[in-house]
């Protein structure tokens, strides 16, 4: 699954395999991620510009449609 917030908080919590999108004012799912109980955290600020984020969709689809970013 992915989610953010509290929705990944609570996939974790169920025991569900995750990629957690957290804020940077959020730590809750990096300290998931500390004790081991998820593997996947993205760290985002969430008061930034969609469009900044830009390059980093770029590099992490770039293995997957076998392009470079």
């Amino acid at each position: 699954m992915v989610a953010d917030h509290g929705f990944a908080g609570a996939a974790i919590e169920a025991g569900i395999e995750t990629i957690s999108i957290a804020d940077v004012n959020d730590p809750a799912l990096l300290v998931a991620r500390a004790q081991g109980r998820t593997e996947h955290v993205l760290v985002f600020d969430d008061h930034v510009e969609p469009d900044a984020y830009w390059p980093v969709f770029q590099a992490l689809v770039a293995p997957v449609a076998g392009t470079r970013p």
